[in-house]
């Protein structure tokens, strides 16, 4: 059974930011279509396979909710609601930033 997509405006507003960043600031638009078409066809891949993205865990080793996803060097953090068979997206970002801090910040339902 296919999952619907559900893009939350921080992620929305994390992946405008990100590739204006990439085309205007480091003069890469190649790069930002590039990084434009890896997470959409990544992201549609969960439609169909919402568990492929690894559960997150703490560097304590707790699990938390979201699962991350890798594109390139970015990386996308959802969440599954089964009752709702929706992938809900939350954020894509930088993967050298501190990430426990980011999921920390997230909603915990």
């Amino acid at each position: 059974m296919r999952y619907q997509l559900r893009y939350l405006p921080s992620f929305v507003e994390d992946y405008w930011d990100t590739l204006q960043y990439i085309s205007h600031e480091l003069y890469a638009p190649q790069a930002a279509r590039r990084l434009l078409d890896h997470t959409d066809k990544s992201i549609a891949m969960l439609a169909d396979s919402p568990r492929f993205g690894k559960i997150f865990v703490t560097l304590e080793g707790k699990e938390t909710p979201y699962r991350r996803l890798v594109v390139r060097k970015h990386i996308i953090f959802y969440r599954i609601d089964e009752q709702a068979q929706t992938v809900f997206i939350h954020r894509i970002v930088y993967g050298a930033r501190d990430l426990e801090r980011i999921v920390d910040k997230l909603p915990n339902d």
